[in-house]
């Protein structure tokens, strides 16, 4: 039995991208899935380049110090690739390491999700992190105090520019937000990503939290709380618990609403069914955990969701591995699932702090991401540490069960996983999670072809119309090349790109080449450096790049740099040659539907005009002069029609010869029937020629051949009535490297896959004023 209230498609929010970085090598969402499937404890002793072992050598009563001296680390926590966001050093110095992960880790997850870079412009986008720690502040504080203060000060340290920053650097214009709830502040900002969804108030979320550990403050407060394990390891329900140990990470995820992702031809990784935030109110004391409030908390939830406590078959809970919060966790979780629960279906429940630490705001999101992992992979992860039930917790009477080497999880259609993070200030959050539908995505539908200017509209493109064009196909005209578009901000990013690239085709399948085109091209930022293979071949293309990535001279590569991109118009020229073969255009009639429909409209137009059935693509047109200048104009407007809808509007138009018939048409200047009419009267020799002049010198496309660079400013694109495929996407490829914006979504059309993570570079930066501490404590020092 289901509860009324409940989410409907609209209100149920996809996950689409993960990005993560955590302590025992994890450094995207597939390695944290090894890492908590194997059971690895990323824990370890605390860095020489954080704070002196002295500040973990004393005990709780110890002025100054605390005892704990583990936690899970990143690797290169001051390392940033500045350039990369164009960010000058000696500013990036400045900026808190949370801020800087934040920003790399996002721009992963958002690859991740497919989100291209057309995402500003098309989507209200949302930013919401979750961040407690100010280390960064403390030390600034204490190495260089208020005369150190300088323009970068606020801007760099303060809470709120970990979101604005980002929103900035993307042009991103819905809501940006940094929250700060304690333990739950990731899970906290997750939560109001999706209402932000649900109101409509943002189309795309970023939502998550990070935690840097490069002070001993925190710890030394929790020691006074007793709250820390002296034992070095974090053992959630376990009867030997005696405390957690913090670690370092960053997860973000990148969130629609479901219908729209479904439309949009996203990968959903698992969509968010429900969700609930509450208060401990007035418990025990600010910092005690509530049963009550926990159980309210799982209440809202399940109602939000519309679902039965039946129906969730995991809960990843906060589990801290405290001996206080730990059976007030387990008692709230009993006493919603436990009752009417049918004999012999348990709750398995684990936490993820076993494997990484309490990475404090940004540990709800690290169950997030465990939940994902349980829910894509129907297994219960092995919990680390847990040897013997806690004796505190009730376990006999509930349907909790912890496992200590995993289990399979028999999850039904409608079965779900929670998700719990309990803050130290009282605010908790919870989130179920489901399964997304197992049908693949459906293709995304292209808008209307609009054509006011040819009269009538024609029916709307199905995907079925997209053909896979096979990159193979034998023929000089019967070929679209392999077209792989890559960028970097830099020479070496763009290098790296390649070869990361390379390795990932010789391992492709050949039917994934197409939605991996699809994805370089639609579902990328694409950054200053550019480059674009175009390719007769698979073999080729993995030659080029890989010439490409070791920076040799390849052939059919070009290449060019956005930064320099013309501030005109790409310019039209409409070459008057005739027709020497019908070969191109029957291919391209055949494979791009935007071209067939627009030569559709001007066949029909030409049929009226003549007052008879006429077969444009027929050999029969070379012998009929008038026949044959239809057809060749009518090459000419599909040309400019297919342009258009791939993102190039008929702008400085210029013509020559016939071409100024189909100029008419393109421009505006006549209706596509009356210029047919003027053509049929001129070249079956009853009436006058109306065109135009043609104005300007077009500068020709470079071909696809050797290591020529596309930088020519003020490009003209001829349209020829003989154009091939090749020669259209080698255009395509050109206005790339151009910058010059398309939308690749028609000219690639195809589905989301996987490319390989951006590699981020860099250089340690730390400010000066905010150096690890290495004094010894006063009170260590009279220990």
């Amino acid at each position: 039995m289901r509860l009324s209230r409940g989410r409907n498609e609209q209100e149920s929010i996809a996950i689409i991208g993960i990005g993560c970085r955590y302590g025992g090598g994890i450094v995207d969402f597939d390695s944290f899935q090894r890492v908590i499937a194997a059971g690895v404890d990323a824990v370890g002793t605390v860095p020489p380049d954080r704070w002196s072992a002295a500040f973990d050598s004393g005990d709780r009563t110890t002025a100054g110090a605390g005892y704990c001296g583990f936690g899970a680390f990143l690797p290169d926590v001051g390392r940033f690739d500045a350039s990369f966001f164009g960010i000058r050093p000696e500013v990036a110095r400045e900026i808190d390491p949370q801020h800087r992960l934040l920003m790399e880790v996002a721009w992963e997850a958002a690859e991740h999700a497919g989100l291209g870079d057309d995402v500003a412009s098309r989507h209200r986008t949302g930013v919401f992190f979750g961040m407690l720690a100010m280390d960064y502040l403390l030390l600034h504080a204490q190495g260089g105090g208020t005369n150190a203060i300088d323009r970068h000060f606020a801007s760099g340290r303060e809470f709120s520019f970990a979101a604005g920053r980002l929103s900035y650097l993307l042009n991103l214009s819905g809501p940006a937000m940094t929250v700060n709830t304690a333990c739950s502040s990731s899970l906290v900002a997750v939560h109001l990503a999706c209402r932000s969804l649900i109101s409509g108030e943002s189309d795309v979320a970023l939502a998550g939290g990070v935690n840097v550990l490069v002070a001993p403050d925190l710890n030394i407060y929790l020691t006074k709380l007793g709250a820390l394990s002296p034992t070095g390891h974090c053992k959630p329900f376990d009867a030997q618990a005696d405390g957690l140990v913090r670690g370092e990470g960053v997860g973000v995820v990148v969130l629609k609403r479901l219908a729209d992702a479904e439309a949009d031809g996203d990968r959903v990784l698992a969509v968010i069914r429900g969700s609930a935030v509450n208060h401990n109110g007035r418990s025990m004391t600010p910092t005690m955990p509530s049963m009550e409030a926990q159980v309210s908390l799982l209440a809202d939830a399940l109602h939000d969701a519309g679902a039965h406590p039946d129906d969730v078959r995991y809960v990843e809970a906060h589990g801290p591995g405290t001996p206080v919060g730990d059976p007030v966790e387990a008692a709230a979780l009993s006493s919603v699932f436990t009752p009417h629960r049918p004999a012999g279906l348990p709750l398995y429940v684990g936490s993820v702090k076993a494997n990484l630490g309490h990475t404090d705001a940004a540990a709800g999101v690290a169950g997030l991401l465990k939940a994902v992992h349980v829910l894509r992979s129907g297994q219960v992860p092995p919990q680390l540490h847990h040897r013997t039930p806690n004796p505190a917790i009730d376990w006999a009477g509930s349907c909790l069960r912890v496992m200590p080497d995993g289990a399979p999880l028999d999850l039904p259609r409608h079965g779900l996983v929670g998700v719990s993070s309990i803050g130290l200030s009282g605010t908790n959050a919870h989130i179920l999670l489901g399964r997304p539908d197992e049908a693949p995505a459906p293709m995304p539908v292209p808008p209307r072809w609009h054509a006011p200017r040819l009269g009538t509209r024609p029916s709307p493109v199905r995907p079925a119309a997209y053909p896979r064009h096979a990159v193979t196909e034998p023929g000089p005209h019967r070929r679209r090349p392999l077209l792989l578009l890559l960028s970097g901000a830099d020479g070496e990013g763009l290098a790296a790109a390649a070869g990361d690239l390379a390795g990932l085709l010789a391992e492709t399948p050949a039917p994934g080449l197409l939605d991996i085109q699809h994805t370089l091209a639609h579902r990328r930022w694409h950054l200053n450096r550019r480059a674009a293979v175009l390719a007769p071949s698979l073999p080729a293309a993995l030659d080029s790049l890989r010439a490409l990535a070791d920076g040799r001279p390849a052939d059919h590569v070009l290449t060019g740099n956005a930064a320099a991109a013309p501030d005109e118009a790409v310019g039209l020229r409409l070459v008057g040659e005739p027709l020497s073969t019908l070969a191109a255009a029957r291919f391209l009639y055949q494979s791009e539907p935007d071209f067939r429909q627009a030569f559709d409209e001007c066949r029909t137009a030409v049929d009226r005009s003549a007052g008879r059935g006429v077969r444009l693509l027929s050999d029969t047109v070379f012998a009929d002069r008038s026949t044959h200048v239809a057809a060749q104009i009518s090459v000419q407007i599909a040309l400019c029609e297919l342009w258009r809808l791939w993102g190039l509007p008929p702008q400085d138009v210029t013509a020559d010869g016939v071409g100024r018939y189909a100029k008419l048409v393109v421009t505006g200047a006549a209706g596509l029937d009356e210029v047919m009419q003027a053509v049929n009267r001129r070249y079956t020799g009853r009436g006058r020629r109306i065109a135009e002049r043609s104005r300007c010198r077009p500068v020709p496309i470079v071909p696809a051949r050797g290591a020529a660079r596309a930088e020519v400013p003020g490009a003209r694109l001829d349209i020829r009535p003989n154009t091939t495929v090749g020669e259209l996407m080698t255009g395509a490829a050109h206005l790339f490297c151009q910058g010059v914006p398309l939308d690749w979504s028609r000219v690639l059309p195809g589905r989301h896959h996987a490319l390989p993570r951006r590699r981020f570079g860099g250089e340690v930066l730390w400010s000066p004023h905010s150096a690890a501490v290495s004094e010894v404590p006063v009170g260590v020092q009279s220990h």
